[in-house]
């Protein structure tokens, strides 16, 4: 449901950084503002930490038969029934792992900063799937980044401050900071005072 299946896609146009093997870049976010605002923040930021892509998990043993048939035949160690057999397996891995995730996206708040839940990917590009130049383009535009955060934590624990005024959030994401979602929530939120810092 994160995007960990896009190595299967083709190439994408040169002014969306989606690549498909990412660098993944370190940041900090800090979230200051009065109790209440921190408190309704919070609320609203906590999610699963999961995008609900719809995907087509048959055209997907297909690409992945594609993605194997590329080295040239005298390299190649699988035969195709072997190849075949070899992405169907891979498939279903893919499938368990993508309902797994569904199964307590409605419930769960174990991501404190989820971008799904603050600048939500609409059901139009959804069901496109994650690997869509749609898709891509409407991350890109919204999220600054092609893919979901990754190892989201709170780790305001850490710092001396104040965790009723002040939240702390640590996180990786794909190539590039998440600097249009941080626009998009810092208009939506204007009490509070935000600030993103990508640590290389």
């Amino acid at each position: 449901m994160d995007g960990d299946h896009r190595p299967l896609t083709a190439p994408q146009r040169l002014d969306i950084l989606a690549l498909p093997s990412p660098d993944w870049l370190y940041h900090h976010l800090t979230i200051r503002g009065s109790p209440d605002e921190i408190s309704r923040f919070r609320l609203a930021a906590a999610g699963a930490g999961v995008v609900p892509w719809v995907r087509d998990y048959d055209a997907m043993i297909e690409r992945l038969v594609t993605l194997m048939l590329r080295p040239p035949r005298t390299e190649r160690r699988l035969t195709i029934a072997e190849m075949r057999l070899l992405a169907g397996k891979m498939r279903d891995l893919f499938w368990q792992d993508d309902q797994a995730a569904l199964t307590h996206y409605d419930r769960s708040r174990s991501c404190p900063f989820d971008l799904q839940r603050l600048v939500p990917v609409p059901w139009a590009i959804l069901r496109q799937g994650d690997d869509a130049p749609d898709s891509l383009r409407w991350l890109w535009e919204h999220w600054g980044t092609t893919w979901q955060l990754r190892r989201v934590r709170d780790i305001t624990a850490t710092f001396r401050a104040d965790p009723v005024t002040t939240r702390i959030f640590e996180f990786w994401s794909a190539d590039w900071s998440p600097w249009r979602a941080i626009t998009t929530i810092a208009n939506a939120w204007p009490a509070l005072t935000i600030a993103l810092r990508p640590l290389y």
